[in-house]
């Protein structure tokens, strides 16, 4: 809720755009059943026109459904699959993160 509060930035280099990254939050925080969190995250990426209407139609499909499951009413919500989720680890190495060799490890230290 803390991220909507600030300016909307949609950098050359980022790995996705303002929608995009938002909508994964957003199915994210309806999984957990934070519909009003996501009814504001709707609110605040619908007037966002940098990328035309990109997601739009998502966007409205998931607020509308936290909107019924915050008054008890869930139906059968799926993910749009037109949107790219945003994955910032897709792209990380997190053997490498852990400093561990990519290579499995054999049975018996060798």
């Amino acid at each position: 809720e803390k991220a909507v509060q600030f300016p909307i930035v949609d950098l050359d280099d980022d790995e996705g755009n303002t929608e995009c990254r938002g909508y994964t939050v957003g199915v994210s925080a309806f999984r957990s059943g934070k519909y009003d969190t996501v009814i504001k995250l709707c609110d605040v990426l619908l007037p966002v026109r940098v990328n035309g209407d990109y997601a739009k139609a998502g966007l409205n499909a998931l607020r509308s459904a936290a909107d019924a499951g915050r008054n008890g009413k869930l139906g059968n919500f799926k993910p749009d699959g037109n949107i790219l989720f945003f994955n910032p680890y897709e792209n990380v190495n997190l053997d490498a993160l852990l400093g561990q060799s990519a290579a499995p490890r054999k049975a018996g230290g060798t």
